[in-house]
């Protein structure tokens, strides 16, 4: 949750330096959403953090939802990546996305749908 928190904070201080409004931001975590939604109380090792990012939220006019983690491959990657660089870095072309970036996007055209599907075990059948 560390990461996630501290890149949604990056992203919407970025918003708030550059006057980007209305933007929404979508977390794979329910806990985090809820969490930034005042609907679960602050865990204390992230106070500071949960602080500011509901604060950067009323200010950009944001908001956040959560979505089902088989959809958020490339923002979990890209979140990954911010969390371990200390500086801002933006892409502007698909030519700079790390690798592994790249081969998300790529794997996303297909348009595949990603399919959450619940299974039971069939145990030794007849022996």
């Amino acid at each position: 949750m560390e990461a996630a928190s501290l890149a949604i904070l990056k992203a919407l201080r970025h918003c708030r330096n550059t006057n980007l409004e209305r933007v929404q931001i979508e977390s794979d975590s329910k806990a985090l959403t809820n969490i930034i939604r005042r609907q679960w109380k602050i865990p204390w090792q992230q106070t500071e953090i949960i602080e500011e990012i509901q604060e950067l939220v009323q200010i950009t006019q944001s908001s956040i939802k959560h979505i089902f983690r088989e959809v958020n491959n490339l923002e979990d990657k890209m979140a990954n990546e911010a969390y371990n660089h200390e500086e801002l870095v933006q892409y502007q072309s698909f030519n700079q996305l790390s690798v592994e970036c790249k081969h998300i996007l790529n794997t996303d055209k297909t348009q595949i749908p990603m399919l959450r599907i619940k299974t039971r075990r069939i145990g030794n059948v007849g022996h």
